[in-house]
């Protein structure tokens, strides 16, 4: 148009788009006789380009699922529910399982979910077997997938393997048996990829878990031997000697069975140390911060000792990290119960940029040079040991305490 001319009217041509929504165009002359059929293409277009970022997106989330349950899972079957869960649910599969190799390279049945229920053990179907075999994807349909679950008529079957060798299979079942296209099959894979480094983290858990049961086991007999069991030997000879004192001399006789006395109520009380110790500590369950308090209250109350705690800032640690910053409090208020003779005890627990674990008592103090590499005299950590756990994840440790003075053990892990 020439200057000074005022526009036309526009023409709208509107077309929806599939899946929701319109495509609007506006012409200035009237649209040619082909424009709704090419707008209709353009319309479908934009619909296929929206439905890749949202299945893309759908994709991520999975994914990131699947990662934070890694990160915050440490029971095995527990785990594998959630992983096989968000894979299923990405594509709608109404049957999961995890068959793993054990120690005998043998496949068995882990975890199961279908329309029956959850299923635990058992023998691994024959599919798996064949998955493993051709370390690749495959698929199953009709009476194999059948086998498999028996609802199933196509089965997807994703070998869990890393460069140490084979973990396990991964199963999914879909009554539909055109189910499990292609371009799902290579995202499921990725997810097998990382279910199957969450098998080693899980496992390499259990395997600590039963080496920190093992050591345990080894220190309360350790404990038992050195202490409880020597000292009632050391009782019982008293009880002989007044036996063949009672009548010939009495009063030395009381004086031993005074002494016998005092030794078997302080080995009374050493029992009960212990068996405070060796209660069941459910960090899982409570968390750090809880389970803090919870111990410290109730230290405080076996051990007749006045036990302040102080908890302060933020406190984001790994379960592995939670356990060993349990594990120092635990054997530093031990060595207070059993060293120290000390009336007062202060535990400040602080998050910052790291988690800070500080055991300050108003007790007797020591050379720390002199018994550093020691263990304690119950047979657990002594100061070397935690030092080593603690740096051994990055950690400080530092012991300050002087005959007469008191003691302060303080730990630091980062965070974050």
């Amino acid at each position: 148009e020439g200057a000074g001319e005022a526009a036309g009217p526009l023409h709208p041509l509107k077309v929806p788009v599939p899946g929701g929504g319109a495509l609007a165009l506006h012409f200035q002359d009237a649209p040619p006789a082909d424009a709704e059929a090419l707008a209709q293409a353009l319309a479908s277009e934009v619909a296929r380009g929206v439905e890749a970022v949202r299945q893309r997106t759908l994709d991520l989330m999975t994914l990131y699922s699947v990662d934070q349950s890694i990160r915050a899972e440490r029971n095995m079957r527990r785990l594998l529910g959630r992983v096989t869960h968000a894979m299923a649910g990405r594509v709608g599969a109404g049957a999961r399982a995890v068959v793993l190799s054990d120690q005998d390279g043998v496949l068995r049945l882990e975890y199961a979910q279908d329309a029956h229920g959850e299923r635990r053990g058992g023998v691994a179907p024959a599919f798996a077997q064949r998955v493993a075999q051709a370390e690749a994807a495959l698929k199953a349909t009709d009476e194999e997938a059948s086998e498999v679950f028996p609802e199933a008529r196509s089965v997807l079957g994703l070998p869990m393997r890393d460069e140490e060798g084979l973990v396990g299979v991964l199963l999914l079942g879909d009554p539909d048996p055109n189910a499990f296209d292609d371009a799902r099959v290579s995202l499921l894979a990725l997810m097998a990829g990382q279910a199957t480094l969450a098998v080693r983290n899980a496992r390499a858990y259990l395997y600590s878990e039963e080496l920190a049961i093992s050591d345990e086991r080894a220190r309360i007999a350790r404990e038992i031997h050195d202490g409880v069991a020597q000292s009632l030997a050391f009782a019982a000879l008293k009880l002989d000697v007044v036996a063949r004192q009672i009548h010939t001399d009495p009063p030395k006789a009381e004086a031993e069975v005074r002494a016998a006395t005092t030794l078997l109520r302080e080995q009374i009380r050493e029992v009960r140390r212990s068996i405070f110790a060796l209660r069941p500590i459910d960090l899982e369950r409570y968390g750090l911060l809880e389970t803090v308090r919870r111990y410290v209250l109730d230290f405080g109350e076996q051990n007749n000792l006045r036990v302040h705690l102080n908890v302060s800032g933020d406190v984001h640690l790994s379960p592995g990290d939670e356990a060993v910053v349990f594990r120092i409090l635990q054997e530093s208020l031990n060595n207070v119960a059993k060293h120290a003779r000390a009336q007062e005890v202060k535990v400040t627990l602080h998050g910052a940029e790291g988690v800070t674990l500080r055991v300050q008592d108003d007790g007797a103090g020591f050379d720390p040079d002199a018994i550093t590499g020691r263990v304690s005299s119950a047979g657990g950590l002594g100061l070397l040991q935690m030092r080593e756990r603690i740096e051994a994840r990055g950690g400080l440790y530092r012991v300050l305490s002087s005959p007469g003075h008191g003691t302060l053990i303080e730990a630091e892990l980062p965070q974050g």
